[in-house]
């Protein structure tokens, strides 16, 4: 049997670990173009998952337009959280939002385009909130929803449903909230000695530019949706 060796005091290292610094960073939006939220129901997402669980296939139902409309946004309370979806929109008192991490995950894929830095360094060294309150994961969106009017009196938005590929399936129509005109405010907690502000400031830029916000966005399909911008540098 091999004898344990006895370690010498000599050869124990100390490793100092630092306190860890963070600080917030908060950067004001203006949207470029208009941002279609597109919020999956509960109803939608028992329908999805009884029909991959049990191969079930999902009924085509009537559609409401002004149901789908207020059923594509996320409600807000007084104090920034996700309530149950009410019915008219346009009467409710505390806004809408977008869910935090949208915006995170735009300025990781933003990465991409930044010589030297990799989405795996980005993902851990930032986060981004509503307010400067980590149990915020809603960002408030300032803006008033409509239904655009392309498609006669109510805008829609052509989709295929049933297909197994591009070009498949049947056509059908969905219905979504739009913000033509929108703003918000990111409330980001970093470390300063990983990532800075300024650079926090070029990432948001270059998220809203290449990746954008809901349906349509340029960093889904290459559209042209949600993009978005700085308005007045960092506070």
């Amino acid at each position: 049997m091999a004898k344990a060796q006895k370690v010498q005091p000599n050869s124990i290292k100390t490793v100092n670990i630092a306190r860890i610094k963070t600080q917030w960073a908060v950067i004001p939006i203006i949207g470029q173009t208009p941002f279609s939220p597109h919020k999956l129901s509960a109803e939608a997402r028992r329908q999805l998952d009884r029909s991959k669980k049990d191969k079930v296939k999902i009924k085509k139902q009537t559609i409401n337009p002004q149901e789908e409309f207020a059923r594509s946004l996320y409600w807000l309370n007084k104090k920034g959280c996700l309530i149950e979806d009410g019915k008219d929109p346009l009467k409710h008192k505390y806004g809408f939002g977008m869910k935090a991490s949208a915006f995170k995950q735009g300025m990781i894929a933003a990465g991409r385009k930044i010589e030297g830095v990799t989405m795996t360094e980005l993902r851990p060294i930032f986060h981004v909130f509503g307010a400067k309150d980590t149990t915020r994961n809603f960002v408030k969106i300032d803006g008033v929803p409509e239904i655009e009017c392309e498609f006669g009196e109510e805008a829609g938005v052509w989709v295929r449903i049933g297909g197994q590929g591009p070009g498949t399936g049947t056509p059908d129509i969905r219905y979504r909230a739009t913000f033509k005109q929108w703003s918000a405010t990111l409330y980001i907690h970093f470390n300063p000695d990983w990532i800075s502000e300024e650079q926090l400031f070029n990432l948001v830029n270059i998220a809203g530019f290449v990746a954008g916000i809901g349906e349509d966005r340029p960093g889904k399909k290459g559209g042209t949706g949600g993009m978005y911008c700085i308005t007045n540098g960092i506070k």
